[in-house]
């Protein structure tokens, strides 16, 4: 696993884009990310707020760090749009990688 800031960080000094993909249990998680390793390149894995609810955020980052180093792939976590702090920054300072997972940002228009 790598934090997002050196994902994106590298893939702005060398041109390319990395893919975001969300992921709803674990053989996703594990096709995702061997699907990176056989062409030789990063990937975001995002969950959903329902998904890291229902998965578990804290599981999926375990899944995450183990396919990647298996896979030997840059994997990055992305809780995608989650509001909920206890599921996002919690669940992944748990799970001892809070530095890696990028944290939600506030809800800009909603009530």
């Amino acid at each position: 696993m790598v934090s997002m800031k050196e994902l994106m960080s590298t893939a702005y000094k060398n041109h390319f884009a990395i893919p975001a993909v969300n992921v709803e249990n674990a053989d996703m998680l594990e096709g995702v990310i061997s699907g990176a390793a056989r062409v030789r390149a990063p990937v975001i894995i995002q969950l959903t707020e329902p998904a890291a609810e229902a998965f578990g955020a804290g599981y999926a980052a375990y899944l995450a760090k183990y396919f990647a180093a298996k896979f030997d792939v840059p994997v990055g976590l992305h809780l995608d749009h989650a509001s909920n702090e206890e599921i996002s920054v919690k669940e992944s300072t748990r799970t001892g990688l809070g530095k890696r997972v990028q944290k939600p940002s506030p809800a800009k228009g909603r009530n």
